[in-house]
C-alpha cells in the first residue's frame, strides 16, 4: 500500500509539471505579477527591440541552427537577439557576431520533485533575465520537446509574440496545435512533413515575412580559440593531408565500430594523412585504444578543447568522418567536406524524424555511408556499414576535392 501511494504521488507531481497543468497557472501567476503581454499581433520582425531565441537539444541540433541565427539578424537588424541554450553549449555561440547575448541554462536534477522543480527554475530564470528587458517576440527554434519543456520559457517571458514551431502531423494523427504545451504560443508554424531542418527554417522565416538565404550554416571563434587549435594540431605532414574523425556519437546504436575507424585510418596513414581525432571527454576510453594502435602520425584531441576550439581545429582539416553527432555538424558548419556514417537504411522515408534526409551535414562536399534498405526494416544498423563502403566513399570525396593526386 505504501509503495502503491508513492507511486500515485510520483504521478500527481508529474502531472502537475505538464503543460496542461502548467500553462493556465503560469498565466495566473504572470497576471499576479501583472506581466500579462498585450494581445497577440502579426508578428513585425523588422520593429522587434528585443528578441529571444531558444534551442535546448543536442549540440549538433543547436549547430544546424546558426544558419537560422544569421538570416533571423538580417530580419531583425535594429533588436537585440539573446540566445538561451544549454549551459555546456554556451561557448559554441558567444562569438557569434548575429547574436548580442548567449544565456546558458542549467537543467538540474533533485532527490525530489524533479519535473515541478525544473518549471520554477524556469520562471525565476525568466523573472531574472527576460522581465528587466521586456522581450517583443520569444522563439522556440525546436519543433520537438526533448530535454526540456522549453516552451515555459515563451510562457514566463511576459513578450506578446510567441512563435513555435512543430512536425505536420502524419494523416490521421491528432492536431499538433491542440497540443497544450504549443497553445502557448502565440503563433505557430506547422513543419513539412520533409525536409532538412535548415530548409525548414527557412520556409519558417519565409512565412513571418522574413528572407532567407541558402541554408549554409555559419560558425565563428575567437582568436584565443584558434590559437588553442593551431598549437594542439601542429605543422601539417608533408602531405598536406590532414583528417579528422569523430569516433563517437550522443547514442551507442549511432556509433560505428571503432575497429572500422581505425582500419580507414590506417589506410589514409598509408597515402601520408594525419588524423585528427575529435569528440568530447566521455570518448577518452575509445580515443586511447585508438592511439595505442595507431598512435603514430594521430593527433588526439578528444576531450580537452572548448568547442570554439573544435571548430577552430576542425576548419584546419580537409575531410572529417563521422557518425552523426555534434562534431560532424560542427565539420559541416566550417565548410569541410564531410563523409557521414548512418545506420539508417538507404530507403527509409523521408519524413521520419532523425535522418540524413532530415538531419545530415549541411555543407557542398557530403557523402552519406549507410546500409543498403529493404523495404522492411527502418531501424538504425550501423554495424551493418562496412569498412569498404566507407572507403569508397572517402576516396570519392577526396578525388573531388584534391583529384586523385591525393592517392599516391
Amino acid at each position: 500500500m505504501k509503495q502503491r501511494l508513492k507511486n500515485l504521488w510520483g504521478i500527481a507531481v508529474n502531472w502537475a509539471a505538464e503543460p496542461s497543468v502548467v500553462r493556465p497557472l503560469g498565466w495566473l501567476w504572470m497576471a499576479y505579477h501583472r506581466r500579462i503581454p498585450s494581445a497577440p499581433r502579426i508578428p513585425d520582425l523588422g520593429s522587434a527591440r528585443e528578441v529571444v531565441v531558444v534551442r535546448y537539444d543536442g549540440l549538433g541540433d543547436l549547430v544546424v541552427t546558426t544558419g537560422f541565427l544569421r538570416d533571423l539578424r538580417a530580419a531583425c537588424p535594429r533588436a537585440r537577439i539573446t540566445a538561451v541554450v544549454r549551459d555546456d553549449w554556451m561557448d559554441l555561440l558567444t562569438a557569434s557576431p548575429h547574436l548580442d547575448r548567449v544565456l546558458g541554462f542549467a537543467l538540474k536534477i533533485y532527490p525530489r520533485y524533479t519535473p515541478i522543480r525544473r518549471v520554477f527554475d524556469i520562471a525565476r530564470f525568466c523573472r531574472q533575465h527576460f522581465w528587466p528587458v521586456r522581450p517583443d517576440v520569444v522563439i522556440i527554434a525546436q519543433s520537438h520537446i526533448t530535454q526540456c519543456e522549453v516552451r515555459y520559457f515563451a510562457l514566463f517571458s511576459g513578450a506578446p509574440v510567441r512563435l513555435g514551431r512543430t512536425a505536420l502531423a502524419k494523416t490521421g494523427d491528432p492536431d499538433p496545435s491542440r497540443d497544450p504545451g504549443w497553445k502557448i504560443m502565440s503563433h505557430l508554424h506547422l513543419d513539412a512533413r520533409t525536409g532538412h531542418e535548415a530548409e525548414q527554417f527557412q520556409s519558417w522565416l519565409k512565412s513571418l515575412g522574413a528572407s532567407a538565404r541558402d541554408p549554409e550554416l555559419s560558425m565563428s571563434w575567437d582568436v584565443a580559440a584558434a590559437d588553442e587549435a593551431t598549437r594542439l594540431l601542429g605543422p601539417k605532414p608533408s602531405t598536406g593531408l590532414r583528417v579528422a574523425l569523430g569516433i563517437g556519437a550522443s547514442k551507442g546504436p549511432k556509433t560505428w565500430p571503432l575497429e572500422r575507424y581505425i582500419e580507414v585510418g590506417r589506410r589514409l596513414k598509408e597515402r601520408g594523412a594525419q588524423l585528427v581525432l575529435i569528440g568530447a571527454s566521455d570518448l577518452a576510453e575509445p580515443a586511447s585504444e585508438f592511439m595505442n594502435r595507431e598512435g603514430s602520425g594521430v593527433r588526439n584531441l578528444v576531450g580537452p578543447l572548448r568547442l570554439q576550439a573544435t571548430a577552430a581545429a576542425l576548419a584546419q582539416c580537409d575531410l572529417f568522418i563521422g557518425n552523426d553527432s555534434g562534431p560532424m555538424h560542427l565539420a559541416a558548419a566550417v565548410g569541410l567536406p564531410v563523409v557521414e556514417i548512418v545506420g539508417w537504411p538507404a530507403d527509409v522515408p523521408p519524413e521520419i524524424p532523425g535522418t540524413p534526409l532530415r538531419i545530415g551535414p549541411v555543407c557542398k562536399h557530403r557523402r552519406i555511408v549507410q546500409p543498403a534498405g529493404n523495404g522492411r526494416d527502418w531501424s538504425v544498423r550501423v554495424a551493418d556499414v562496412s569498412v569498404e563502403a566507407a572507403w569508397t566513399a572517402v576516396e570519392s570525396i577526396l578525388d573531388e576535392v584534391r583529384g586523385p593526386s591525393w592517392r599516391a
